[in-house]
């Protein structure tokens, strides 16, 4: 079993380190991801290296016009299993969502942190930068948080998953990209410090809590011109 990133799979495969003649099965986990991040050609380049009796599996939260492309030119007769969206999303979560200005958001998230008292938080930033100002305010401030996203080295990212599920680490600061990996069962709130930018990324979000049975919270902070973006994760999230 060889688990890797594209260009990573590929780099081996041009140095003959790795070959993909006996591959009998191709997974490709998180394919809209794939396609925002630019790795599509390299997709298409490691299934025709190939055999073209492979079994492939491909799982999307989207499904993208390039995407469904792939799935035509490389799979034969594809079952196709879609999940509701009122199954994804647990009642156990409770959502909520604060107005605020861009100015007061991290003044209303160490009020929130301090009323709420979170067990285990996971907090979703836009960038890399804003996660890093984030978590190392809140660390002045003598909270007990940690930043993850994708410039750190895996190792660290290790240790600071290591961290937040043994509870050394209370409050997690994460990019979507960085989010996604986080698979901790007790995180007993997941606070979107910057909107989501697509519905479905919401989804991803929210659904870091509220897990094996537990209830949760997701909070969203809205800025007011922020308004026909949550009226648009309302709608496709069918919630309110």
């Amino acid at each position: 079993i060889v688990v890797g990133t594209p260009g990573r799979i590929i780099d081996h495969l041009t140095r003959g380190t790795l070959s993909a003649k006996n591959v009998s099965i191709v997974v490709l986990d998180e394919a809209d991801e794939m396609l925002d991040m630019g790795f599509i050609a390299d997709i298409e380049r490691i299934l025709e290296m190939t055999q073209k009796s492979r079994q492939t599996m491909l799982y999307s939260a989207t499904m993208p016009l390039e995407i469904i492309k792939i799935a035509k030119r490389h799979m034969n007769d594809p079952l196709k299993i879609a999940v509701n969206v009122k199954d994804i999303i647990t009642p156990q979560i409770k959502q909520v969502f604060y107005e605020v200005r861009e100015k007061d958001k991290s003044e209303v998230l160490t009020r929130l942190l301090d009323v709420e008292d979170p067990e285990r938080t996971l907090v979703f930033c836009h960038t890399k930068r804003e996660v890093d100002e984030i978590s190392a305010r809140l660390q002045h401030l003598g909270y007990n948080a940690g930043a993850l996203h994708g410039d750190f080295t895996q190792s660290h990212r290790e240790e600071m998953m290591a961290k937040f599920r043994g509870g050394k680490i209370e409050i997690l600061v994460a990019t979507d990209v960085a989010g996604r990996g986080v698979d901790v069962e007790n995180i007993s709130h997941v606070i979107n410090y910057s909107i989501p930018q697509n519905p479905e990324g919401y989804i991803h979000r929210i659904g870091r809590t509220g897990r094996a049975g537990r209830t949760g919270i997701a909070v969203t902070f809205v800025t007011p011109r922020e308004s026909r973006q949550l009226q648009l994760i309302e709608r496709i999230a069918k919630t309110k």
